[in-house]
């Protein structure tokens, strides 16, 4: 503990933080790191050394200071942190609790992603996440949005992989269902698409992700519900994280499918 006591010590001061973030971007002379943050070389050197000290920087052959392995580590840890300290009123009210302890760990990767707790809005997004989806459209959520039905049904007809996770008592319409049926390939317009469903005991988070994009990314409130409030981005690293969050549900998954929606296939 007295380790990471004194990591934390040293991350909490934003001017030896501000070093290591710009540092981080670009090895810098400390004549630079002077002039960027308009603070006295005297103030500068003081800072310089402490992360010297702390085995967070060290300093090159041409003068530059840059970054440790140690201190590398310690930034791609704190984005996590720094993920879920920007959104702490969200994260006062949606909990992670249920998420697998690996994505956890991982979440420093969704620091560039965008929140809206505009529901309407992030609706949108996944409408366009499905227009513009180019290889596969993949979804887990508690319900399936009417407005979705058509699009998602283009983009089955053009080639575009869906695969579609629902708790075993989802809200569903027929339309839906008759798509995603126990026959995965699906044909219109004269060409292959693939429709798969799957079904899980219970919706831990909402995912809708393209190759593209996160269209949304919502996470249940304390209480167990789904509000869709929440995340999206056109950065790689969420979408990675996305993706390979749904991966894991989507191999722990059912293809029974639930008697409740039988009736239509």
């Amino acid at each position: 503990m007295k380790d990471l006591c004194a990591l934390l010590f040293e991350l909490s001061n934003e001017d030896r933080l501000s070093i290591l973030m710009e540092i981080q971007r670009k090895p810098q002379k400390m004549t630079h790191l002077a002039k960027r943050f308009k603070w006295t070389v005297q103030e500068t050197s003081r800072n310089l050394t402490r992360l010297e000290t702390a085995l967070l920087t060290v300093k090159d052959r041409n003068g530059d200071f840059r970054l440790s392995p140690y201190g590398d580590a310690a930034l791609t840890l704190l984005r996590g942190y720094e993920f879920v300290s920007r959104n702490r009123d969200y994260f006062s009210s949606h909990t992670l609790s249920k998420l697998p302890q690996e994505w956890k760990d991982g979440l420093g990767a969704l620091s560039t992603c965008s929140r809206s707790d505009d529901v309407m809005m992030l609706f949108h997004n996944a409408e366009n996440m499905i227009r513009n989806a180019k290889k596969y459209i993949w979804i887990l959520t508690d319900q399936v949005l009417a407005s979705t039905i058509p699009l998602l049904s283009e983009a089955v007809g053009r080639g575009i992989e869906f695969r579609l996770i629902l708790p075993r008592n989802p809200t569903v319409p027929d339309s839906v269902v008759e798509m995603c049926s126990k026959d995965p390939t699906l044909t219109r317009a004269g060409q292959k698409g693939l429709a798969q469903s799957k079904f899980i005991e219970s919706v831990d988070a909402v995912i809708s992700v393209s190759e593209r994009e996160v269209g949304i990314l919502s996470f249940p409130t304390i209480d167990g519900k789904l509000d869709y409030r929440g995340f999206y981005s056109a950065n790689d690293a969420p979408r990675s994280w996305c993706t390979s969050l749904f991966s894991r549900y989507w191999t722990g998954s059912s293809t029974e499918v639930p008697a409740s929606l039988r009736g239509p296939l």
